[in-house]
């Protein structure tokens, strides 16, 4: 998956097989939302995948589900395709949590 910057010209050298996801969107509508990639915009370069739920959006810009679910819903009505990503940290696999975590994350949104 391209960073957002190079989604545009990952799409033009792509051939048709091969899908294009961006890396993350925005819960919100397109408007002042400094650094937020609008679904508008990535549907304007013509990228019909999104990955939301990342561990690394979780742990390190602090995503909780609520957001997670936030996002979600915002890409499914932009009409987006929806990479869920779920998993625990390395904490909770030591922990042995591993089924309990990933239950939580599949049930929050499917609650939504």
């Amino acid at each position: 998956m391209p960073g957002n910057l190079h989604l545009s010209l990952c799409k033009a050298i792509a051939k048709e097989q091969i899908l294009i996801a961006a890396q993350n969107v925005s819960a919100n509508p397109m408007g002042p939302y400094t650094g937020e990639v609008p679904a508008d915009a990535i549907k304007d370069y013509e990228i019909n995948y999104v990955l939301i739920g990342h561990h690394e959006r979780r742990l390190l810009f602090g995503e909780d589900q609520a957001a997670v679910t936030a996002k979600c819903k915002h890409a499914e009505d932009c009409q987006l395709n929806i990479v869920y990503c779920i998993g625990e940290s390395q904490e909770q696999r030591e922990a042995e949590q591993t089924e309990e975590v990933v239950f939580e994350q599949l049930k929050a949104l499917l609650d939504a």
